[in-house]
């Protein structure tokens, strides 16, 4: 009785149930999806264009003939890092056969003052790193990084001794000083320090891959401070 006393006035229809919703659309299906995962799907495909375009770079770029260090306690540009690559390019060999003679050149800036930033602390840290695992063996330094790391060398034997009587190489025979480089004069050098000393980095005789590094760069900081190209000194 108490149920039909709330049901009057209402008709039979009223109380049938609703009828099932129709099975969704494909259309219907994806917009529900994308209502619910749109940013899902935007940040996934973003992410996935990021990592493509890094494989794509890592898979074309080409692996360097020479690598060349340079610590300095000045700011150098990527303008001028690029100069540098192209004048060392240009008077080397093309070591690993891919048809293309590429130096890359990594400039690590180390200031002299106490307040240091984030990235000078790991300039710092790659520089010991890369000296400890004599990789790379082709450097350029400040005259403060060059005589600060002497001190902690023996023998001073921080820099193979060149074999090359030029302007600009040091008395006992292990630096060059690029000071009167033409490529110091050009307008996009500028701030780069005028005295740079370069060499190659002292190595064990019995370890034959770094002996043969070593001649590798050996013949190319000298074919750069006499202006004559590898490939045509052969």
């Amino acid at each position: 009785m108490a149920r039909e006393r709330y049901l009057v006035g209402v008709s039979e229809e009223e109380l049938r149930p609703d009828p099932p919703p129709p099975p969704p659309t494909p259309k219907g299906k994806w917009q529900n999806f994308w209502f619910y995962h749109k940013w899902h799907v935007v940040i996934g495909v973003a992410v996935l264009f990021v990592a493509g375009v890094l494989i794509g770079q890592t898979v074309s770029r080409s692996d360097p003939d020479y690598r060349l260090a340079i610590a300095t306690d000045t700011y150098i540009s990527d303008t001028a890092v690029a100069m540098l690559e192209q004048e060392l390019s240009a008077v080397g060999k093309d070591l690993n056969g891919d048809g293309q003679v590429l130096v890359q050149v990594e400039s690590l800036y180390i200031s002299d003052g106490a307040n240091q930033s984030q990235l000078e602390i790991a300039n710092q840290t790659k520089l010991m790193a890369y000296l400890a695992a004599s990789d790379p063996l082709l450097w350029a330094m400040t005259p403060s990084n060059y005589e600060g790391l002497l001190t902690q060398t023996d023998n001073n034997d921080l820099f193979e001794v060149l074999d090359l009587q030029a302007a600009g190489v040091s008395e006992d025979g292990r630096y060059w000083n690029w000071k009167d480089s033409p490529l110091l004069q050009k307008e996009e050098m500028e701030g780069v320090p005028e005295d740079l000393y370069f060499g190659v980095r002292t190595v064990d005789a019995d370890r034959e891959k770094l002996v043969r590094t070593q001649e590798e760069c050996m013949e190319l900081l000298r074919a750069y401070i006499t202006g004559v190209p590898l490939e045509n000194a052969e």
